[in-house]
């Protein structure tokens, strides 16, 4: 088929021209391991080159800024009649993003994003288990055009997978499988023999296409020469395209942008040719230690001294034939390295730190006798910037899986589903939303500091009398004016206090001195929500 080889043709370019990209993201990759000495110019290869891994400690450590603010959906209404809709998905969609773990992906992503420069969510429909599923995609086996700086407007993006032989043959009995060859090999080279043994590969191609003024997206699947689906030839899609959403169902979340491409830079790439100087001069220093460290002799030829009694260190006497000076005996000790060559490490591993914003202050060491925690705290939110920018564009794209993930609630929930949240069970069919809602992204906080504060501010607004019933109105005023969490909680119970019994008068009968009850809201009633 003439629709078949244009794919097929397509699927080559986009290979050879994705070629040079995957090969990189294979070198971040080791570099991020430490098995980066093959990279290396001149690498001296003998067995003892040192690995320090900067660069691991540098992800690791944006990986968990990145988890401490693990997005959240919130959903606004742009019209009256969309506020049920509203406020189910903004209390439904958590609870299948959890039902579907989301955080595990959100994990991977962010490994991936930081050490080769980008990850990929995939935001599909099974319609198989009959259930929207949100998945990392490998970026080894996703192929668009090059050169286009946006996934949605390559003319065909590709995914590959491996599958089962056998699954194959059942759920397509007409095509005569067999276990691939594996032409592209190259997009499974982390997969070892065993791993490819009796599988094929199975490529899934989505295309764009204009129809009646709006555009589609399409789907064909194809092994080697044999077109087994496409969608225009389904009467369920073939007029609408398998999403309504209109989009390719990837989302790519970028780290550094690279200019006409859809990928970017990660840490690894930025900081790989600092850990090659650092464990150069590592090498240098370490061999040098190696050999400085370990007396030897120069012994001239006939001076008479058994060399092997020299050599046993466990021998207290060393038999000679003749008399022995300095011109026959002479101790060899390698000159240590000049004090600069460590002077010169140090600076390139602070450089590299600078590099990749993973000052010691953020990892919870400091210098220059800062000890106090409220400076400490300042310290680590200043350096923060960069964790929050980069937080920044993962929300972004967030926010475009959420939106895909909504449109296929809209189009595949045909009947109601039954979701538990919120202490009660909830209802949500396709008539209930409209995919067209602002989203906006919070975090859910798990940083123990911002715990800690947060919870010693209510203590301190208790402390001070901002809770009294007497005072409420003035609390309510000073609550709403600050960035809280858990504010509207807080708000509503001053408003119940501000209404109540005061602190002198008798609640149920009994005086408020007699029951201990003070006419305040307790810190904890105060905090509740929030903490």
């Amino acid at each position: 088929m003439e629709k078949l080889e244009k794919m097929r043709a397509a699927l080559a370019r986009y290979r050879e021209g994705l070629r040079r990209a995957h090969s990189e993201a294979i070198e971040w990759e080791d570099y991020f391991k430490g098995a980066h000495w093959k990279y290396m110019k001149q690498a001296p290869l003998s067995g003892r080159e040192p690995h320090t891994p900067f660069l691991l400690n540098a992800v690791w450590n944006k990986h968990a800024d990145a988890m401490d603010a693990c997005p959240s959906p919130v959903f606004l209404p742009r019209q009256p009649q969309d506020e049920r809709g509203a406020e189910l998905l903004g209390r439904v969609v958590p609870v299948l993003l959890d039902k579907l773990d989301f955080e595990q992906v959100y994990s991977d992503l962010w490994w991936k994003k930081l050490k080769v420069g980008a990850g990929c969510y995939g935001v599909f429909w099974d319609p198989a288990a009959g259930e929207i599923q949100v998945q990392l995609v490998d970026l080894m086996r996703l192929y668009f055009a090059p050169g286009c700086g946006d996934i949605q407007r390559s003319p065909y993006v590709f995914c590959l997978s491996l599958q089962p032989v056998e699954d194959m043959r059942r759920r397509w009995p007409q095509v005569p499988f067999t276990a691939d060859s594996l032409t592209v090999r190259d997009s499974f080279r982390d997969f070892g023999a065993d791993e490819l043994a009796g599988k094929v590969c199975l490529c899934d191609c989505y295309y764009k296409k204009q129809v009646g003024g709006r555009q589609v997206v399409h789907l064909c699947k194809f092994w080697n020469e044999h077109l087994l689906y496409d969608s225009e030839a389904d009467p369920a899609y073939a007029g609408r395209g398998i999403y309504d959403h209109g989009q390719y169902p990837f989302v790519l979340d970028v780290l550094l942008p690279k200019e006409g491409s859809p990928l970017g830079m990660g840490l690894c790439e930025v900081g790989a040719s600092c850990q090659g100087y650092i464990d150069r001069l590592d090498y240098l220093i370490e061999e040098n230690a190696l050999i400085a460290g370990r007396q030897r002799f120069l012994v001239k030829n006939g001076a008479g001294v058994d060399m092997g009694q020299l050599a046993d260190l466990r021998q207290n006497f060393v038999q000679c034939d003749l008399s022995v000076d300095d011109s026959a005996v002479r101790p060899l000790q390698a000159a240590p390295l000049p004090g600069f060559v460590q002077t010169h490490r140090d600076q390139k591993i602070a450089e590299l730190k600078d590099i990749l914003g993973n000052k010691d202050f953020m990892t919870g060491g400091v210098t220059g006798g800062v000890t106090a925690y409220g400076a400490i705290v300042a310290l680590q939110e200043a350096g923060n910037k960069l964790s929050r920018d980069i937080i920044a564009g993962s929300y972004r794209a967030f926010k475009q899986v959420t939106c895909q993930l909504v449109w296929l609630i809209k189009q595949f929930y045909r009947q109601e589903r039954t979701f538990y949240a919120d202490g009660e069970f909830l209802q949500l069919g396709r008539e209930d939303i409209t995919p067209h809602l602002d989203i906006r992204v919070i975090a859910q906080k798990k940083n123990p500091f911002t715990t800690a504060a947060h919870n010693q501010l209510v203590l301190d607004l208790y402390k001070q009398g901002a809770f009294a019933a007497d005072g409420a109105e003035a609390a309510a005023r000073c609550v709403q004016a600050m960035v809280l969490e858990g504010k509207e909680e807080i708000l509503k119970m001053l408003q119940t206090a501000g209404g109540g019994p005061g602190p002198t008068e008798e609640r149920d009968g009994v005086p408020a001195g007699e029951s201990g009850h003070t006419g305040t809201v307790p810190p904890e009633v105060a905090a509740r929500g929030g903490i």
